[in-house]
């Protein structure tokens, strides 16, 4: 199994990240999945998760020693929507980029002190992603990143009404130095399954 993100995303936006092979120990619940990232660059993580109710979040909380990165799927009446949620260490802007298999199709850039949200698709994202260098990040959501045809899109609603096809939605978080990533907790009110993980090296 190949991540999209990993191979496409990460060239189109020019991020150059150094590999290391890393052992990644797992904890988890039927709701919650914590995975240790021993300071690893990069992380792919695909996973299956029981259909959300109205209402109902599901959130993927990135340690970074002093505060946790998140991103959120809500499930609405339209269908599952996808946001950046800020705690205490609050970025200077999110920028949003949209794209489609490695082509960027849209982009928006956001104040980091509140909420960023980027909009929904009818079904949920498969799998998450992250780019550490040098206190930046990106961190990512992948919608039919099991689709190994690389020939399907997800048709996505923008905050502003505008449906575009994309397979992956990432969020560069500007004037953000944090440490190295400690550790990621998948948690949902129904049951998260991790399938694949990858960190410090391309998930295949």
């Amino acid at each position: 199994m190949r991540s999209r993100y990993s191979l496409s995303v990460i060239a189109a936006l020019g991020v150059l990240v150094a590999g290391c092979d890393t052992a990644v120990p797992t904890t988890e619940t039927s709701e919650a999945v914590r995975l240790d990232l021993q300071a690893a660059p990069t992380g792919d993580v695909l996973y299956d998760l029981a259909p959300l109710r109205t209402g109902e979040s599901f959130d993927v909380a990135l340690d970074v020693g002093v505060d946790d990165l998140t991103l959120r799927s809500t499930r609405t009446d339209a269908g599952y929507e996808l946001s950046y949620v800020p705690t205490t260490l609050k970025p200077e802007r999110v920028v949003v980029s949209y794209f489609a298999h490695g082509v960027m199709v849209a982009q928006s850039t956001m104040d980091g002190n509140a909420p960023v949200v980027a909009g929904q698709a009818e079904e949920g994202p498969d799998s998450w992603h992250y780019v550490y260098r040098n206190g930046a990040w990106i961190i990512a959501k992948d919608y039919n990143n099991d689709d190994l045809t690389n020939g399907d899109t997800t048709p996505f609603t923008l905050p502003s009404g505008e449906v575009i096809e994309v397979s992956d939605v990432t969020f560069t978080l500007v004037g953000l130095d944090t440490p190295a990533p400690r550790s990621v907790q998948f948690d949902a009110p129904q049951p998260v399954d991790v399938t694949a993980q990858a960190f410090g090296r391309p998930l295949r």
